[in-house]
């Protein structure tokens, strides 16, 4: 609790104060630098864990923005193309291509799955493992 007497001395320095007009960083710094008490102390505002700048906000939202992106083109495309490899082959197994069956059998190059499937790697054992999502097709035998 603040004592009459420290009243009076904190009127007398915000009266003095104000009437040599400074600018309110420097009434802050006279008033609040100069006395050592818990009243001003108590006054003088606190740093929260729950302030954030409008650069970390950014950076937070391009994040999850990217990660939204990421895990959403990797449903989009591991459901249409099992569905198309169902489809197209008659296939019952739980595997996919992440690329079209018409661009697999026009030149049979992996090479544009497997960069993919490396990519999405992390993806797919995810949905592997939490909601039994279909695998990538490791390799592929050319039986002729």
């Amino acid at each position: 609790m603040v004592s009459m007497s420290e009243a009076n001395q904190i009127l007398r320095r915000v009266r003095a104060l104000l009437l040599m007009r400074v600018t309110s960083e420097e009434f802050d710094a006279k008033l609040f630098g100069s006395l050592d008490n818990k009243f001003f102390r108590a006054l003088q505002p606190k740093r929260s864990w729950f302030r954030f700048s409008l650069r970390n906000m950014a950076i937070a939202f391009v994040g999850l923005a990217l990660l939204f992106a990421y895990a959403g083109s990797y449903y989009r495309i591991s459901r249409r193309h099992l569905d198309e490899l169902r489809r197209e082959w008659d296939s019952t197994g739980n595997a996919f291509f992440y690329i079209p069956i018409a661009e697999f059998e026009a030149n049979r190059d992996l090479r544009k799955h497997y960069l993919l499937k490396r990519f999405y790697a992390p993806a797919n054992y995810i949905d592997r493992e939490f909601f039994d999502g279909p695998s990538a097709v490791i390799g592929v035998s050319f039986l002729e």
